[in-house]
Formats: structure tokens, sequence, C-alpha cells
């Protein structure tokens, strides 16, 4: 038995595994090595009070009917907080984020101050528009985990899914809104939580994205994307000095899912 010592947060929890789970362990701190550092800044946040709707007024009576009253104007969405009439994120948002269904190939590398080589796996993924993420790693080890908006479920090589939802894992929601961005370059929903810098062309842009005033700042120094048609690149600069980067290669579109792939964002 070794004994493992994770830093998540503000708490150090102690964990007793055998050597069987030191595998499926690391591949979760692999996979999650975005979302786990979002965590500490993703704090579940009080949800505003409803507004209490305004009684109806009654118009005094009349023979003469009273005039409709018109509806309030509909509230407008502030527009992504990128340069004013940036051309090249426009079309950018025009070209990308068509697809209803995104498979790529991945190489992602890890680099901590605690290890001297940088942690690396490989394998493939299913982005899939209003499902979710399906992560295939394949070398060193066969895991797959399903990132989906209230829940992640890991399956290991005994095909046995094991779910975590929203009280497992703090702020679930909008680290998947982050992770589905990221993969698709959702301008929109990345100015939501950054500042955005694009600089390039439609065919080689590149977008620098750097946390609002927030918790998020604390966690994450800069993120730069980089590609064509689709994301071919993002490195993840953390306020701590490590980094991680994804590399995709061979990304391929589709209108829908398999019939596995269905299943496995059906698992709950």
């Amino acid at each position: 038995m070794r004994k493992l010592i994770f830093a998540h947060s503000r708490q150090s929890v102690s964990v007793r595994v055998n050597p069987a789970r030191q595998v499926r362990m690391r591949g979760l701190l692999l996979v999650c090595l975005l979302t786990f550092p979002l965590v500490a800044a993703t704090a579940p946040v009080s949800p505003t009070a409803p507004v209490t709707p305004t009684a109806a007024v009654t118009p005094p009576a009349s023979a003469t009917p009273t005039a409709a009253v018109t509806p309030p104007a509909a509230v407008t969405r502030p527009a992504p907080v990128v340069a004013p009439g940036d051309e090249l994120t426009i079309r950018m948002s025009q070209r990308l984020g068509q697809a209803s269904v995104l498979r790529a190939e991945f190489v992602q590398e890890k680099t901590m101050a605690a290890f001297k080589r940088p942690l690396q796996t490989r394998g493939r993924f299913v982005f899939a528009r209003g499902h979710g993420v399906i992560w295939m790693i394949e070398t060193p080890f066969k895991l797959t985990y399903v990132l989906a908006a209230d829940r992640i479920v890991e399956i290991g090589e005994d095909n046995v899914p094991q779910v975590r939802t929203a009280r497992d894992v703090p702020g679930l929601g909008q680290i998947a809104s982050i992770f589905r961005a990221l993969l698709d370059a959702q301008i929109d929903a990345l100015s939501e939580t950054f500042m955005v810098r694009p600089e390039g062309t439609l065919d080689a842009w590149r977008l620098t994205l750097t946390p609002k005033q927030g918790p998020l700042t604390q966690v994450i120094h800069e993120i730069r994307m980089s590609g064509g048609l689709h994301v071919d690149r993002v490195r993840i600069d953390e306020a701590n000095g490590d980094n991680t980067i994804f590399v995709f290669r061979n990304t391929t579109e589709d209108r829908a899912l398999t019939p596995v792939e269905r299943t496995r964002f059906e698992l709950r």
C-alpha cells in the first residue's frame, strides 16, 4: 500500500490506495488536469433570488376599453468581450462551431514542478454539441471519461461506469462549459469567463485568453489556442507555473453520434 497526498483547493486529503488502483487514479488526475485547477476557482455560487413578479394592475371600470399595455423590451445579452468590430473574431464565430459532432486524436502533456518529466497521455475524443465530451485515453493505459454538464463518468477496462456528480465535483457545470468551449473554440462562451485576444488569419488563427477579475485569476494565468478549420493546439499556463498542452490531430466532423457514443452519454 502506498500513501498518496493530493492538494485540492484549501485542503490536503490523505488517501491510501493499492497498486491496482494507482493507474486509475493517475488517469483521473491526467484527464481532469483542466477541471481540478478550476474547481478551486469555481465554487458553487448561491443562485440569485428569483424576481417576484409584480401584481397585475386592475384597470378602472370604464365603458371605454383601456389601451393595451406594451410589454417591456426583451433584455439584450451583452456582446462577447472581444475587440470591437474585430472581423477575425466574427468570421471565426461563423466558421467554427457548425458541426454537431467532432472526433479527433489527442496528445496531452502535463508539466508539473513535482515531476521531473512531463506526464503524457494519448487517445481520442468525441465532442457532441448538446451532450458533452467523451475522452478516451489509450496510452499508456486505457480509460474513458464522459464529461457532461452535470456529471463525469469513468469507464475502466472492466467496462463498469463510475459516476461523479456535481456534489462530488463543485463547479462542474462551469468546468464542463469551459472544456467544451476550448475544444470547439466557442468564442461567445469563452468570452463570458476570459478576455479574448484574436490574432492571425481565418486559416491560421491564434487566441489568447486571460481570466477576468475573480477567483479564476488565482488558478489560470493564461490560455493560448491556435488552429484553422478546427482547434489544433491548446496551452494552459497555470498561476503556479505548471502548464498543460493539448495537441489535436485528424479532426473530422459528423452529423450524428454512433450508437455506442450515444449510450455512453446516457450513462448516469
